[in-house]
């Protein structure tokens, strides 16, 4: 079975020019994410290369786990957005069950396979596929590669080999996204803080109030403008003044 032996029997099957091909590939999209600070893009390109590189594989999908549900990440094709939502649908899949049980999934006919009741049937009816392989990737929240063939045993003990070594690529990329994710949203969390502190102290001294009496302000505003509180301070550190509040108009007898 895939999930158990396939790390351990590794083969290096793709030719050293496939090899080098692939690395480029990466290494490009890892200096993408660097340069851009991420977004869906290289998902996208990861799973098209899975396509491209893996035989037998048709379609392939990248998506976070969490609870009981999966979130598409990327897919290769519009049949692989078809595949997620059935498992999302009846709550079983190997998508989930790789998240769940920590152990990579495959099957050679998913028509035989009981593991899946409701999931395997119906989306060989909307897709045609026949066997696949999801491997879970690198990074802080479970995330899966899936990799769909049409045919049952659709993957090969060689494409399986190819499929470890695709996966060492995009488990690395995978937890590169993720990083840079965490760094930006550190960020702009530091950046809201430091404008927040800066309106509070514009307020304090303008007013000649305290901290607590300054922060109750500003949020109270920032709930009646339905606005951001981090706009609101921003506003603040441009005008030295809270927004005024929209006037309301007297009520018609």
């Amino acid at each position: 079975m895939f999930h158990k032996t396939w790390a351990s029997t590794l083969r290096a099957t793709m030719d050293r020019t496939d090899l080098l091909e692939l690395s480029r590939e990466f290494g490009n999209l890892a200096g993408q994410i660097a340069g851009a600070g991420g977004g869906a893009a290289p998902a996208d390109r990861v799973v098209e290369l899975a396509v491209k590189s893996v035989e037998g594989c048709r379609y392939a999908t990248i998506s976070t786990v969490r609870g009981r549900h999966s979130q598409l990440l990327a897919s290769s094709d519009a049949p692989g957005q078809q595949l997620e939502q059935l498992q999302n649908e009846f709550s079983e899949g190997p998508t989930l069950d790789v998240a769940r049980l920590e152990e990579n999934q495959s099957a050679n006919d998913l028509l035989r396979d009981a593991r899946w009741p409701q999931f395997a049937p119906a989306a060989v009816r909307a897709t045609g596929i026949g066997s696949l392989l999801a491997v879970k990737l690198a990074g802080a929240h479970p995330s899966v590669l899936t990799m769909y063939a049409c045919e049952p045993a659709g993957f090969s003990a060689e494409a399986q080999d190819t499929a470890a070594i695709f996966v060492g690529y995009a488990s690395s990329l995978v937890a590169l996204l993720a990083a840079t994710e965490q760094a930006g949203n550190l960020q702009t969390a530091l950046s809201s803080s430091r404008e927040i502190g800066m309106a509070l102290g514009i307020l304090m001294a303008h007013r000649k109030i305290t901290g607590d009496v300054a922060f109750d302000l500003l949020r109270t505003t920032s709930q009646n403008l339905h606005r951001k509180l981090r706009d609101v301070a921003g506003e603040v550190m441009e005008t030295g003044a809270l927004p005024e509040l929209p006037s309301r108009r007297p009520t018609e007898r």
